[in-house]
């Protein structure tokens, strides 16, 4: 889900939420384009969940 779009119009930052209700996780991720920010959410949920699941989650 897209949080915010703020900056300049030829220079904007996205600001981007990842979340999985079902485990209770959620991320934001930020970057110069709609899917930049949407992977870095991406990639920070997937190491959440990793995390738990090595923590026996």
């Amino acid at each position: 889900t897209v949080v915010t779009v703020g900056g300049e119009a030829h220079r904007q930052v996205f600001r981007v939420e990842c979340r999985v209700d079902e485990l209770g996780v959620a991320a934001v991720g930020e970057g110069g384009s709609r899917r930049a920010a949407e992977q870095q959410a991406a990639e920070s949920v997937l190491a959440l969940m990793a995390g738990q699941r090595a923590g026996g989650a």
